[in-house]
């Protein structure tokens, strides 16, 4: 089956961070401010977008719905038609996007979120469908559903400091063979840094997922550019 998320870098959002890591020369004030955060985040999805990224999963943990959907309407105004955006856990932020006519691609659920046949039956056919997994029990489950599903995100590679829920890392090496076995197209998450893409890009994984390595970039444009660069040229 043809898979339906673009192949490479796939980054990740954390607008918290985004603004904690921002510069004088931004322009933009360290503070807690929601709307601050989504302006930020929305520049600098722009500007990953522009450097190559082709996918952009909209996660911000723990934030009330609305600030959610703020985001969404403004990264979407931002990256144009082409650029595959995905909201993380929110299917309710998915549902108003849709309602309000803001083109949102799809959703990532985790394990202790809806059940992805429910999840299906909201979203729709046409909307792309991620889950988590890192268990084998859990991996088996998402072989079970591939009719179901799109794709599996696969973590974590290394420790991560933007999850704190984690699972243990599992490593290039597990994860590589577990994409090999996998009928579903891999997202491998978790600590993921630039020494890494060329041993993933040679492997069967189909996407890396980014968040602080470009999030916390002195330039994130020239980090994600290198990144994409990197991708495609171990592609094979």
């Amino acid at each position: 089956m043809q898979p339906r998320i673009p192949s490479g870098i796939y980054y990740v959002t954390d607008p918290e961070l985004t603004v904690q890591s921002s510069h004088p020369s931004s322009g933009f004030p360290v503070a807690r401010n929601p709307a601050v955060m989504v302006e930020y985040t929305a520049r600098l999805c722009s500007d990953v977008v522009a450097a190559g990224v082709e996918i952009v999963q909209l996660r911000w943990k723990n934030c009330p719905a609305q600030h959610l959907l703020d985001l969404a309407q403004a990264v979407r105004q931002r990256v144009g038609p082409a650029c595959t955006l995905i909201i993380n856990d929110r299917i309710d932020v998915f549902l108003a996007a849709r309602t309000l006519g803001i083109p949102i691609d799809g959703v990532h659920v985790g394990q202790h979120d809806l059940d992805p046949r429910t999840v299906r039956t909201l979203v729709g056919a046409r909307a792309i469908l991620g889950v988590s997994a890192s268990t084998p029990e859990e991996l088996n489950a998402c072989t079970a559903l591939q009719a179901i599903i799109d794709y599996v995100g696969v973590g974590v590679l290394h420790p991560s400091s933007t999850k704190l829920d984690a699972p243990p890392p599992l490593g290039i090496e597990k994860i590589a063979n577990i994409s090999a076995s996998m009928p579903l197209p891999v997202v491998v998450i978790g600590g993921i840094t630039s020494a890494d893409i060329p041993d993933l890009a040679r492997s069967r994984i189909h996407n890396a997922a980014v968040v602080s390595e470009i999030t916390t970039a002195l330039d994130p444009y020239r980090m994600a550019h290198a990144m994409c660069l990197q991708w495609n040229e171990n592609r094979g």
